[in-house]
């Protein structure tokens, strides 16, 4: 494979791009999100923005389970929250 090919990149397990996701700043989630179609589907880095959302303190954990059920994802909450 050649240098810089994202290829590498979306053939990652998702326990990977989640271990990945929860090191990046949302601001650079949203941007690895943008590479491609893998990246940007709802699950990628859903479990990454769970964490985020955990992060703020806002709601407890049981709390950010039943508000996921009326949110589209947990960006979305997150997104809401801050």
């Amino acid at each position: 494979m050649a240098c810089g090919s994202t290829t590498l990149l979306v053939d990652l397990p998702e326990d990977v791009l989640d271990i990945i996701g929860k090191s990046l700043l949302p601001r650079d989630i949203c941007n690895v999100t943008m590479c491609c179609k893998r990246l940007n589907s709802p699950a990628a880095f859903d479990n990454t923005w769970h964490t985020k959302c955990k992060g703020l303190a806002v709601l407890s954990s049981l709390d950010l389970v039943e508000w996921r059920r009326a949110f589209s994802s947990y960006k979305a909450i997150y997104k809401f929250l801050t």
